[in-house]
């Protein structure tokens, strides 16, 4: 199958770590080349989650814009059953920062790209996913197209029971708190519960944003503003 190759064919010992990977707890990320790099799970740790060959396949046909998928999962063997463990999987390389490293955007910048990682989430839901383990250290900005791209999906899953409108609710409501409540910290509690994924996220935030300038008699122009004075 194309989507699936043998641990014994990368030599990961001459593969560079990438600075910003997954070393630790959960296992490590490698450049293979200038457009791919190669996650291998820390399997021998017993407290760290484990994914079936099949779960990550299944992850494999997703075709969606600026969602980092796996590509090829990594088995150990041919004769290796689908519910084993999978070894880790192949994704593209993206050159890029975090979301926890881009304090100098400006606010209506990224007001923008939010609301067009916004539309990918409609995308996602559409396909019956549910969004799992998004933090701002899972979302990149993408250097080359400027857009929000969403990085280690190994969490998410293909949700049978809930109904469409859930889906897209749940997905929703997950990325937009774990997005926007590390942004503004505490001051997240003042619009909890005032967004859903029928609301104008641009002419939203630009509102409130623009309220809390006037009453505080701050200027609130960069993340870096936000951070700052709801820390």
């Amino acid at each position: 199958m194309s989507n699936i190759i043998l641990r014994s064919d990368l030599d990961i010992n001459k593969l560079k770590l990438i600075k910003n990977g997954d070393s630790g707890f959960y296992g490590k990320i490698y450049r293979l080349d200038n457009e791919e790099c190669v996650k291998i799970y820390n399997t021998f740790n017993k407290y760290v989650i484990s994914y079936s060959i099949k779960e990550l396949i299944d992850l494999t046909k997703i075709n969606i814009p600026n969602v980092i998928n796996p590509k090829k999962v990594i088995i150990r063997s041919f004769e290796t059953n689908y519910d084993e463990i999978a070894l880790g999987y192949i994704m593209d390389y993206i050159d890029g920062n975090t979301l926890n490293e881009i304090d100098k955007m400006r606010i209506k910048v990224f007001l923008q790209k939010y609301k067009n990682l916004l539309e990918t989430v409609k995308q996602i839901s559409n396909l019956r996913i549910v969004i799992q383990d998004c933090h701002l250290g899972n979302i990149m900005l993408n250097k080359n197209t400027g857009n929000f791209v969403f990085i280690d999906i190994d969490d998410w899953h293909f949700e049978k029971n809930l109904s469409n409108n859930m889906i897209v609710k749940t997905n929703f409501e997950y990325i937009n708190n774990s997005i926007m409540s590390k942004i503004l910290y505490y001051g997240f509690d003042k619009i909890a519960g005032k967004v859903d994924h029928n609301t104008d996220i641009v002419d939203f935030y630009s509102t409130f944003f623009e309220k809390e300038s006037k009453e505080k008699r701050i200027s609130l122009k960069t993340i870096r503003d936000l951070r700052n004075t709801y820390k």
